[in-house]
């Protein structure tokens, strides 16, 4: 597909575009079909009991790439004027190393599965569903997204557009942002391991929502210095949050066909990501509304911020209260 992809800079120049679109789409596909079946392998090989240090290798190892080489990407487009060619081959690139990682798996020892006899459409849906436990999980990720996207995914906006940041400096702090939540991954990994997924999910939720909380009570002339200390809030929560969530998703899918819960919980993120940004939209439009808010300098920002960091305690103690009955003996 990524071959494919690379090839669209030789088609006529009005084909690019809705070809490269719907190859892209069809890669999307593939790749989140790619991910569940990583995921599967992963927890097959990784020990339970140790889970968390292998998951925080992997997070860390991530990262590094996500660091190193989107630079490098954009010197070459922008060196080459960002022509259809230089996107071409920077995907051509991107096959060989997507090639050399087949020829890895393809050589490794498959771990033992544990698949289902027999999947039918229906199955696909009606099997996760009956899983109360996984359901309740569920139910408290596309919340956390929801709440989450409310307000965060128009941070970026805030920053340049209303509080006049300069691309640079937001640049340099999610530069340290990143080689801080590098640094915590490794201590985070082990604690994990001491407490638990569950618990260590809820203290990553809890310090975004610190870091969300910043952001709602930090008055706009005063952000830029406050920045820092907001993204080191967020980089440890999460380092804790991806760690977390990755071990307990996989505590609680059965080992029986966990690619169709792995495929759900995908499929459910993925609406929470899409519905967050549109329910946020309506939620600065109430809050301009307002007439007592009028002196609240960008309140439909940092309103909403706090809102966001109110709902994120309420689930986390939503969350603690269920996993509480559910460890109760029947």
């Amino acid at each position: 597909m990524i071959f494919c992809l690379s090839l669209t800079a030789l088609l006529p120049f009005d084909a690019r575009q809705p070809v490269f679109i719907a190859l892209k789409v069809l890669a999307c596909v593939l790749s989140s079909s790619a991910a569940i079946a990583v995921n599967i392998w992963f927890v097959a090989i990784a020990p339970e009991e140790i889970r968390g240090r292998y998951t925080s290798m992997r997070m860390m190892f991530s990262l590094i790439v996500s660091i190193a080489l989107p630079p490098c990407s954009g010197i070459l487009l922008d060196v080459m004027g960002r022509s259809f060619l230089s996107y071409g081959i920077v995907l051509f690139m991107s096959m060989a190393f997507g090639l050399l990682e087949v020829r890895y798996f393809w050589r490794m020892a498959e771990p033992e599965y544990a698949p289902l006899p027999r999947v039918s459409i229906k199955s696909m849906f009606t099997i996760p569903v009956k899983n109360a436990k996984f359901m309740r999980f569920l139910l408290i990720m596309f919340l956390f997204y929801i709440i989450t996207q409310m307000s965060c995914a128009v941070t970026q906006v805030y920053m340049l557009k209303y509080l006049g940041f300069s691309y640079t400096y937001i640049a340099i702090i999610s530069s340290l942002m990143a080689v801080y939540q590098f640094i915590a991954y490794r201590s985070v990994g082990r604690l994990q391991d001491k407490l638990g997924p569950t618990r260590m999910m809820q203290i990553g939720i809890l310090l975004i929502a610190t870091e969300i909380c910043i952001w709602g009570f930090t008055p706009p002339a005063a952000m830029m210095y406050v920045l820092p200390l907001a993204y080191l809030f967020a980089a440890s929560g999460n380092a804790a949050f991806n760690i977390a969530i990755f071990s307990r998703r996989y505590q609680i899918i059965p080992r029986e066909g966990g690619s169709l819960f792995e495929g759900m919980y995908i499929a459910v993120v993925g609406v929470a990501l899409l519905l967050g940004p549109l329910l946020g939209t309506a939620l600065r439009s109430a809050i301009l509304a307002v007439p007592a808010l009028e002196s609240f300098e960008f309140a439909q920002f940092r309103v909403g911020y706090i809102l966001t960091t109110a709902l994120m305690v309420m689930l986390v103690a939503a969350d603690g209260i269920m996993s509480r009955l559910e460890s109760r003996p029947r």
